[in-house]
């Protein structure tokens, strides 16, 4: 066998599986047609009135089919299809015209087989135009021979060539049927494989769908087990923390309190809800700083404030207030207050503070606070062109009454002692127990010597009354030392120096007076 002619009856191969197969399908097709073209020019041309032009039609054929072949490797399967199949129709329809004078049971099966054909092997459009000009020409050629409009048809001799013809032609519909029944055996076939590959493929999406929904309800139950613990924490710790809580709405009522607030204000929380907060724990003199409190809290700050505040039967307490917006994402819906007793703290800080400025015996001024004062006069005289006396007082005889009687009425005579002194002075003057029995005083808005004289006369003459200790009387008297600014010092330790010598020249003098400081 030559190439050229192994190649043409070698169906043609191509990368896409679909079609090889259609191509495949054409090329038998082809050549069965090629046989059938073949056959009908052996019987048909030697016998016909016209061989000339049954020889035309048979090379039509032959030369429309060999066309087809050699272009079907190239991959225009619809494209030879098409011409393929317009050859065959117009050879059938020309011969069953001009040859045979009408339609008889061998050109109505040619003209099956073509439609089988052009549906089998045409998609869309093609299919309908040749089914279209089949049923056309057929129906032409079929009323022109009713009217008698077509020549005399040539009759087949013998029944031998009529076994042939319809032989041929049952050969080619049993393969259009057989290559129709394959397609569609196919078509079913791969519907099932598709079926198939849904059934699973829906197979894994329930199970990852039933994987998903499992994981979901897994993650939404620890989820909700984690709020769960968070809120059972949350609660807890409001409620046993010793610090006060109240929660507010935005009208500023109450909504709810822990115990600590109940215990620190007296009130029982189910009488509470819907209540001011402010009014309920705030007197007339701090309601309005409660007020102003509780709007910076609704502008969305955070305040911290020490403040004062009263209990159910109105004693009051001081705290230190926090307090906060509680916002849900954007949205602020209430307030949280919180109240920390420091009460007793706070005590402690004042006494702290009292005791570093103050005697902690006589409850007089201490040195410290006796110099911070002093600094405080000679600043105002100074700007007001005035004098200031600073007083030094020793008590004489105290060591005696302390020897003698004890320390405890020694110490209950200095604090008699103070009470007296603090009676005879001025709002605006300072007397401070410098320690053991020696007091010290600044008086301001002195004009001359002869005031500071004046007032030391009148101290002399009060701690000379006696004085009444555990039922004992007792008699002191004091010796007091003078200075002056700005004529003696322009600063606190010069004048409270100076003060001092001039009362140890009392002292040497005899006691019970008082001097004014001299250089001499």
């Amino acid at each position: 066998m030559t190439p050229w002619l192994r190649t043409l009856l070698t169906p043609p191969s191509f990368d896409d599986a679909e079609h090889t197969r259609q191509a495949a399908i054409l090329h038998t097709l082809l050549l069965v047609s090629l046989g059938a073209a073949i056959i009908f020019g052996s019987l048909l041309v030697p016998t016909s009135s016209k061989p000339a032009l049954n020889a035309a039609i048979v090379g039509v054929m032959l030369g429309a089919g060999l066309l087809a072949l050699l272009q079907l490797r190239h991959g225009s399967v619809h494209t030879i299809s098409f011409f393929f199949c317009l050859a065959i129709w117009l050879a059938l329809t020309y011969a069953a015209a001009n040859l045979h004078g009408g339609l008889n049971i061998a050109m109505s099966g040619a003209y099956i087989i073509v439609v089988i054909g052009a549906g089998l092997l045409l998609g869309g459009k093609y299919a309908f135009l040749f089914a279209g000009l089949c049923t056309f020409s057929g129906t032409a050629l079929y009323l022109a021979d009713q009217d008698g409009l077509l020549p005399t048809a040539i009759t087949l001799d013998g029944p031998f060539r009529g076994v042939i013809y319809l032989s041929t032609y049952f050969v080619l519909a049993a393969i259009m049927v057989y290559l129709v029944d394959h397609d569609i055996r196919q078509a079913l076939q791969s519907a099932r494989s598709h079926e198939r590959e849904l059934t699973e493929k829906n197979r894994e999406l329930e199970a990852i769908r039933g994987s998903l929904e499992l994981q979901m309800h897994e993650q939404a139950s620890k989820k909700a087990g984690e709020i769960l613990r968070q809120k059972q924490f949350f609660q807890a710790l409001v409620e046993n923390t010793p610090i006060a809580i109240v929660f507010l709405d935005l009208n500023d009522q109450i909504i709810s309190v822990n115990p600590a607030f109940e215990q620190l204000f007296g009130h029982a929380e189910q009488d509470l809800i819907g209540l001011d907060l402010d009014q309920l724990v705030s007197d007339q003199e701090h309601l309005a700083e409660a007020r102003h409190y509780t709007v910076r809290a609704h502008r969305g700050e955070a305040v911290h404030a020490t403040a004062r505040r009263q209990r159910k039967n109105g004693k009051p307490i001081d705290v230190e207030i926090f307090g906060v917006p509680v916002k849900v994402g954007d949205n602020q819906i209430g307030l949280l207050a919180l109240y920390n007793d420091i009460t007793e703290q706070k005590y402690t800080e004042e006494t702290l503070k009292y005791l570093a400025t103050h005697d902690p015996l006589t409850k007089l001024p201490n040195r410290s606070l006796f110099y911070d004062r002093l600094k405080h006069a000679l600043s105002n005289a100074q700007r007001l062109g005035q004098q200031v006396a600073v007083f030094f007082l020793d008590l004489d005889g105290f060591k005696a009454v302390n020897d003698g009687y004890g320390h405890e009425t020694g110490d209950l005579l200095l604090q008699a002692v103070g009470k007296r002194l603090q009676q005879q002075v001025r709002q605006s003057d300072t007397v401070t127990r410098l320690g053991g029995d020696e007091f010290a005083f600044v008086f301001e808005n002195i004009n001359s010597r002869a005031d500071a004289a004046v007032i030391a006369e009148k101290l002399r003459a009060e701690l000379g009354k006696p004085f009444t200790v555990k039922s004992r009387t007792l008699h002191i008297t004091p010796s007091i030392g003078i200075s002056l600014a700005p004529v003696d010092g322009n600063d606190p330790e010069t004048l409270l120096k100076n003060a001092d010598a001039a009362m140890y020249k009392v002292k040497d003098l005899g006691k019970d007076n008082y001097q004014f400081f001299s250089q001499s």
